[in-house]
């Protein structure tokens, strides 16, 4: 299984889509801050909220954790590369943890820059509070809290966006064409 697992993760370094998923992640996990700043330090009008929800992580990591399950399950069904795996005797519920490790594993790549953004804008206390109750990362700066906290609380939302996410990999296996 070890093997399936390499051969999916090497299969998922050379998609093009996962690259463009990682760019587009990082843009907006920037733009987000950069908006959160500016709203915060009174640069730009809090009207713009909206549009930054739109490139906020609670929006963001949803799209592009699906687009991942199509990219990594749903082509496996279009080109049979699945049926290789069958073929080479691995079990059905392997190749359902294999699909599911990789899958954790880049949707992590691609929750990267919104994690490292919130602990850069922790440490440094940057002031990304916009002054509205928010989702997501951006809710850890409207509380009070040390900054231990906030950054055991950052960790503690990956790892829910990454349970919350691990929906979309049922779908894909039973929605499949």
């Amino acid at each position: 299984m070890y093997n399936f697992v390499i051969s999916n993760v090497y299969k998922g370094f050379k998609s093009r889509t996962i690259r463009l998923l990682f760019v587009v992640s990082v843009v907006c996990a920037t733009l987000t801050m950069f908006m959160a700043n500016k709203i915060a330090t009174g640069n730009i009008d809090a009207s713009v909220t909206n549009i930054m929800f739109l490139f906020s992580d609670a929006s963001m990591l949803a799209l592009l954790g699906a687009i991942l399950a199509t990219t990594l399950i749903g082509a496996e069904f279009e080109t049979k590369f699945l049926h290789h795996a069958i073929v080479a005797r691995f079990s059905r519920l392997q190749i359902v943890i294999g699909k599911t490790i990789t899958y954790w594993l880049f949707f992590i790549i691609l929750m990267s820059p919104y994690i490292v953004l919130n602990i850069i804008a922790v440490l440094f206390d940057w002031s990304v509070n916009i002054g509205i109750p928010t989702l997501g990362f951006l809710h850890l700066f409207g509380q009070e809290e040390t900054t231990a906290t906030k950054l055991t609380l950052i960790a503690v939302l990956a790892l829910v966006y990454l349970a919350q996410l691990s929906f979309t990999i049922l779908l894909a296996f039973l929605f499949k064409r």
